[in-house]
């Protein structure tokens, strides 16, 4: 092999070597994003989804796990402004990411019950359920509002529901059991009483 051949090929190999795993393609980050966010390493996972953006700016996706760190940094408000900036895209058929409704009225629900807005916090949990009536996580999250806002009966029914699509949604099942056990000292929900939750990106 000459000189210069051997140079040229070295010089692919670093190429390679050094070629980021992720990255290509909007899809790609939103991935890589997800990875961080479930390790909550929220620095990380914005840049991620930055660069997704960059990628695609109609990555609703990306713009979706945006609002998904801020509401798990418990800025609610600023997490509904990204959740709104994707429901646009989507409703102006420019989503390119095939957001799935279920998922993102999911993350509304979660947000305004941060907010203490339980009326909206159902109704953004009916319209997931009404997107996907086989979302565990919607059904878990609406018995939730309701056991917080004292309707127990109401909220095992959900809990229930969530349990009959996924009998092994460990979640659902401590909530369950919160539930029972207030139902049966007949107390009223105090303010600490939160749901256990889980709300990743997708």
């Amino acid at each position: 092999m000459t000189g210069k051949k051997f140079l040229l090929t070295t010089v692919l190999l670093l190429t390679l070597l050094v070629m980021p795993v992720y990255g290509q393609t909007a899809e790609e980050w939103k991935l890589k994003g997800n990875d961080f966010l479930k390790v909550r390493e929220y620095g990380k996972a914005l840049e991620c989804y930055q660069k997704s953006l960059e990628t695609d700016p109609c990555y609703a996706r990306s713009i979706h796990n945006i609002g998904i760190i801020y509401n798990d940094m418990e800025q609610y408000n600023k997490a509904l402004e990204y959740f709104d900036k994707a429901l646009d895209l989507v409703e102006k058929g420019k989503d390119t990411s095939g957001l799935p409704m279920d998922i993102h009225y999911f993350g509304r629900g979660i947000c305004w019950m941060g907010l203490g807005d339980y009326d909206m916090s159902i109704e953004s949990f009916d319209k997931a359920i009404e997107a996907n009536p086989a979302n565990a996580n919607a059904w878990n999250g609406k018995g939730a509002v309701l056991y917080i806002q004292g309707k127990i009966e109401e909220a095992l029914k959900c809990y229930d529901k969530a349990l009959e699509i996924d009998p092994s949604f460990a979640l659902a099942t401590d909530n369950r059991e919160k539930a029972l056990a207030k139902l049966n000292t007949d107390t009223s929900s105090q303010p600490g009483d939160r749901i256990c939750y889980v709300i990743n990106g997708d």
